[in-house]
């Protein structure tokens, strides 16, 4: 609702990354996680707000229907906000991430949504654990192409936290 809120504000495309990653690449850990499988958000308390939008996301509820490239293909939303959902393959990602600017080339508005929201500076993770990560170098490079950045960070307060605050002000 927020991006689609977002671009009819500004009169704009807006664009929204999705870190896809497929779980078997990282490793059985991340497929007992059973990522994405949360659809609290989709309660009856949300009667009140665009209904184009929750009768679309009530369809997701069934697995048969969660098929991304679907869902963007039928969506009222893509008049509204112009979709990167290629996975990420943490061999190429670069070339993934260089793609993902490529499609959003028109946006000024760019909405990233990472697993895990962003890199901490001097990680240890591996690279495959990395994909669920967006990195600084990222967000630089889409800063100086004059967008404005968006993203999600599911963290508690912790030391990792205030580590993200000090990288986030050196950009």
């Amino acid at each position: 609702m927020f991006l689609k809120k977002l671009s009819l504000n500004f009169d704009c495309m807006v664009g929204c990354n999705w870190y896809l990653v497929n779980p078997n690449e990282i490793g059985e850990s991340e497929i007992k996680k059973n990522d994405g499988e949360k659809r609290n958000y989709l309660s009856k308390k949300l009667s009140g707000y665009d209904q184009n939008i929750i009768n679309e996301f009530l369809l997701l509820k069934k697995p048969k229907n969660r098929v991304l490239k679907s869902f963007i293909k039928k969506t009222h939303l893509k008049k509204y906000i112009k979709f990167y959902n290629d996975h990420i393959d943490y061999k190429h990602r670069r070339r993934w991430f260089e793609n993902s600017l490529y499609k959003m080339n028109q946006c000024k508005y760019v909405f990233l949504d990472p697993d895990n929201g962003l890199l901490p500076e001097n990680s240890k993770l591996s690279e495959k654990r990395k994909m669920k990560y967006i990195f600084p170098n990222e967000l630089k490079q889409i800063y100086n192409k004059n967008k404005n950045v968006i993203f999600c960070q599911f963290q508690s307060f912790n030391i990792h936290h205030r580590d993200m605050l000090k990288i986030k002000k050196k950009l």
